[in-house]
């Protein structure tokens, strides 16, 4: 599930897509050939899958993504809000 999406004007055009599964928060490094190859997918989708290169580090798991789509479970499915009242 995507947590946020950033696009700093100090990153040399880099995305980072924080992303959340039932193992935690990993942080995506997207760059720009790829973002512009999937911008609509990127930007749009609540729920993404990626292919990544991880990096090791402390703290939260950040992956440089080599592949972005939406995952193919949801390919069919359209998804809507749960809102609370």
């Amino acid at each position: 599930m995507v947590i946020c999406r950033q696009r700093p004007g100090t990153a040399k055009e880099l995305v980072f897509i924080s992303l959340e599964d039932g193992s935690g928060v990993a942080n995506a490094v997207v760059p720009p050939d790829l973002f512009e190859r999937v911008r609509l997918t990127a930007t749009q989708e609540k729920f993404l899958q990626t292919t990544d290169i991880a990096q090791t580090g402390q703290g939260p798991l950040l992956v440089r993504a080599t592949r972005i789509e939406r995952p193919a479970c949801l390919l069919s499915t359209k998804l809507s809000s749960r809102d609370f009242h």
